[in-house]
């Protein structure tokens, strides 16, 4: 039977927690304890378990696109904040600034974007 997402489980009682203790960022040890086994058991879930594996993947997917979602809608936001930065004063500011907005047309991002300036 369909959960509240329209899942049809394929995970036992334990396994959905220790599954939802990883994906909180857990380590396998925290999800046995959440789950109520040993760390064996949790790992043998995490490395052998073809039904614990494909629900990890498909979670980890949606979580994924969930945060993708989100940094899509922040972008605006976030160039604002940047095209704002390009009237700041400081050089080194508005170099800074530049350079996460045109390093990604590069191939390049953060501070790797930053082109070195020399003076003569």
């Amino acid at each position: 039977m369909p959960d509240d997402t329209g899942r049809v489980p394929t995970l036992s009682a334990p396994q959905e927690r220790a599954l939802l203790a990883l994906l909180e960022g857990g380590t396998v040890t925290a999800a046995a304890e959440a789950a109520g086994v040993t760390r064996q058991t949790a790992s043998a879930w995490t490395n052998q378990d073809a039904d614990f594996i494909a629900e990890s993947r498909n979670r980890r997917a949606e979580l994924w696109a969930a945060a993708m979602a989100k940094a899509e809608g922040a972008m605006p936001a976030a160039l604002d904040a940047l095209v704002a930065l390009l009237e700041d004063p400081p050089p080194r500011v508005r170099l800074a600034a530049a350079a996460h907005l045109l390093g990604p047309l590069y191939g390049r991002s953060g501070a790797s974007a930053v082109p070195s300036v020399t003076t003569p």
